[in-house]
């Protein structure tokens, strides 16, 4: 769950947006916070701006590295003294792509410092990663069958990572889960179908094995 102090208005980016490359190569900084509309969420474009503009901080990078990332969810807050409803901090969850580990950007709107965390745990997938997963698994032509079978539905999007014991490449990829279902839920899922985002391909077309480790939300 998000802090209550912060009061965001969550916005879920509808495109997958990665950062971070062009920056670390050329080693610049943006001076000026980027101008945000100043209203409960953050626009794709604002969210992006304001990724970009922090991730180009050199005390940012050397927090973070110099990866690849994916902005998960952002939003903003009014923190105190703003008037009503005016957005005076930003946060942004974002999730490194080589490692999957997920981290959020706290950011003052008006002084411009940035708060890095790291996020225990699995970062839930966003909206962009569970389309992009979900597209992947209907794209597969071994699992056509099971995609257009309408006595089921493909359920789920969880973000899991097994113990590196098990050798599985979603050991250190970001993978989700889902199952296809019946209507009843009762017997749990007629097959469990894992995608690796990060090689963007079904990992597992038929996994029975345990149960991976599911994720946390903040």
């Amino acid at each position: 769950m998000l802090p209550r102090r912060f009061a965001y208005g969550v916005a879920l980016l509808a495109a997958a947006v990665f950062l971070g490359a062009a920056f670390a190569a050329a080693g610049t900084s943006s001076p000026m916070i980027p101008r945000i509309s100043g209203g409960p969420t953050l626009s794709a474009n604002e969210a992006r701006d304001l990724a970009d503009w922090a991730l180009a901080r050199p005390e940012v990078r050397q927090s973070i590295g110099p990866g690849r990332f994916r902005i998960v969810r952002a939003g903003t807050g009014t923190g105190r003294g703003g008037r009503a409803g005016e957005a005076r901090s930003a946060r942004l969850f974002v999730r490194d792509l080589a490692s999957g580990a997920a981290r959020s950007l706290s950011i003052d709107l008006d002084s411009g410092a940035v708060t890095v965390r790291d996020i225990p745990g699995l970062l839930h997938p966003g909206e962009d990663e569970m389309r992009e997963a979900r597209t992947i698994v209907e794209n597969d032509p071994e699992l056509a069958r099971w995609s257009a079978e309408r006595s089921v539905s493909l359920q789920g999007g969880f973000h899991v990572r097994p113990p590196a014991t098990y050798r599985d490449p979603c050991s250190t990829d970001v993978c989700v889960e889902f199952g296809f279902m019946r209507p009843d839920f009762s017997k749990g899922p007629a097959r469990r179908v894992i995608v690796d985002l990060s090689r963007g391909v079904v990992a597992h077309r038929d996994y029975r094995g345990a149960r991976m480790t599911e994720a946390s939300s903040p």
